[in-house]
């Protein structure tokens, strides 16, 4: 499994917007959030929040991932197109 591309943030527990099962945990891990909890996350991370942002990350890299896998079908440009969609999506 690839490693993530961004840099995780510390976490700030007391923003209470922040959906409580999405923390930045320093891998990636398979979707699991309820649409409107990755919603809040896109909310926050609009608003310039990194722990959001890395949170988004975590949260949907494997889908992400798969999907680019799928569409080019070499890992390494899998890799390549993931890491251009989040660098776009963090701009």
């Amino acid at each position: 499994m690839p490693e993530p591309l961004l840099r995780q943030v510390p976490v700030d527990a007391g923003d209470a917007r922040r959906p409580a099962g999405l923390r930045p945990t320093g891998r990636v891990q398979d979707p699991s959030a309820a649409p409107e909890d990755l919603e809040a996350l896109v909310d926050l991370a609009r608003e310039g929040d990194q722990q959001a942002f890395a949170a988004l990350v975590d949260a949907t890299y494997v889908a992400t991932y798969t999907l680019a896998l799928r569409i080019t079908g070499d890992p390494e440009d899998a890799r390549d197109v993931t890491q251009d969609a989040y660098l776009r999506a963090y701009r």
